[in-house]
């Protein structure tokens, strides 16, 4: 099982086995499962759950019966939803501070929420979400603008501050991954 991640990260998958990923919404694991969040993120380990391996049959009803499966196991559904909501809103671009208030917490018990829940801080997750954003403008091929533009209306401080980032979390500077956008359309 991976953690949450923070930045690019890839796996390798050896043949004649086969690799299923199941994404959780932020905070979403912990209604199935009780793990340590915080100590996973950006690390794979090992993680056994006996009946779930036996529904991984790698066949058209693999989608349903995960969605089966875990409806099964659901637990009530955590205020993080509605945290990770408000920051999906904003587009990643809400302080913490503005999260705490609108949410009726404490900076502290935000930021314990969200390590507890989600594995990460408040920030280290609006950061990511910001990102997203910069990914999803990065690939809207209907509006042509410069890094320069995209960073200002994601909220970076300036260009260099920008590129950094989207190195860090894809792996890969903003001309490399824009090639790749552009192949998509060809």
């Amino acid at each position: 099982m991976g953690g949450p991640a923070t930045s690019a990260r890839f796996f390798n998958c050896f043949p004649g086995n086969i690799f299923v990923g199941i994404r959780f919404k932020p905070g979403g694991l912990c209604m199935f499962y009780r793990v340590p969040l915080a100590e996973m993120v950006d690390k794979v380990v090992e993680f056994e759950d006996r009946q779930l391996s036996y529904i991984l049959d790698m066949d058209d009803r693999l989608p349903s019966r995960l969605d089966e499966y875990f409806l099964s196991k659901k637990k009530q559904a955590y205020p993080v939803f509605n945290l990770a909501d408000v920051v999906y809103q904003y587009k990643g671009q809400i302080s913490v501070d503005m999260l705490a208030r609108e949410s009726n917490m404490s900076n502290r018990t935000l930021e314990r929420y969200f390590f507890n829940h989600v594995g990460i801080g408040p920030k280290e997750f609006i950061n990511i979400v910001r990102f997203k954003e910069v990914m999803a403008s990065l690939n809207d091929r209907s509006v042509e603008k410069e890094f320069a533009k995209i960073a200002i209306e994601m909220g970076y401080y300036d260009q260099s501050h920008f590129i950094k980032e989207i190195k860090r979390r894809a792996g890969s500077i903003p001309t490399a991954i824009e090639s790749i956008f552009n192949l998509r359309t060809l």
